[in-house]
């Protein structure tokens, strides 16, 4: 593990920093291909590990938009684990500062060019979770410390070959939810968390989910928070408390709704 002075950023281009949600001081950096964890109390920089995986550079993502761009770099810090990702794009990296083993994650590339990387930590029962997308359309729940997927499903939507009585064909459907995930935002507690995401053709949605609900249901378990808005997903939103959380909307008037749990 190298370890250098603090000033040593001289060089590195950071592309992406987070600060430990539990351990005063310290910072997740990632640059230059490579992860590191500043300690702004004792001035050190350490350099974690080379991440190979995550690109910088767009390349075949989505519907080519993105094409030779810069890929913004997202990281969630859940002292002691750290997750990386490209935030439009498909790989992900999980990072244990207790073990140092590096965990590869990737999801499905269905418009993830104009949908973020969904990632989040929650615990539960004493162990940390990671929340992550795998599909355009799922996300799952992995144990950090193993890897062990806790969501393990089958989902389809497929044609019964059976017709309705108006002639349409009527499809059958498991586990399945027509919605592309984006930022998770959790509740501190862990036990609700919102995908801020959108339905086709394009309408940005939010949905809650409870932790021990999701489980159980996934995605069939989700509640509509009844906002809204055209090519607007993503937009700012958080918990405030365990109970309550804030999304900003644009209207005429350009409130912030203030709205508790359902």
């Amino acid at each position: 593990m190298k370890k250098i002075a603090c000033t040593g950023f001289v060089g590195i281009k950071i592309k992406a920093i987070a600060a430990s949600d539990k351990e005063e001081g310290l910072y997740a950096l990632y640059g230059d291909g490579r992860l590191f964890i500043m300690d702004t109390i004792t001035k050190t920089l350490k350099e974690l590990a080379e991440l190979p995986n995550i690109q910088t550079i767009s390349k075949g993502l989505g519907d080519g938009r993105s094409e030779g761009k810069e890929l913004e770099i997202s990281i969630a810090y859940h002292h002691p684990y750290i997750c990386v990702t490209e935030r439009f794009g498909v790989n992900a990296a999980l990072y244990s500062l207790d073990s140092g083993i590096v965990r590869y994650l990737q999801r499905e590339d269905y418009h993830c060019d104009v949908s973020s990387y969904s990632v989040g930590f929650l615990e539960l029962n004493g162990r940390i979770l990671i929340i992550c997308q795998t599909q355009w359309n799922r996300l799952d729940i992995f144990d950090a410390e193993t890897g062990g997927n806790l969501t393990e499903r089958e989902i389809y939507h497929r044609d019964t070959g059976r017709k309705a009585k108006e002639g349409d064909s009527l499809n059958g459907n498991k586990n399945y939810m027509d919605y592309f995930h984006s930022r998770l935002h959790i509740s501190p507690d862990g036990k609700y968390f919102l995908s801020n995401g959108w339905h086709w053709h394009p309408m940005g949605v939010i949905y809650l989910f409870e932790t021990a609900e999701f489980l159980r249901t996934y995605e069939t378990g989700s509640i509509s928070t009844h906002f809204l808005a055209p090519y607007n997903w993503d937009r700012p939103c958080t918990f405030i408390d365990n109970e309550t959380f804030v999304i900003a909307l644009e209207d005429d008037k350009k409130q912030v709704f203030m709205m508790k749990k359902i």
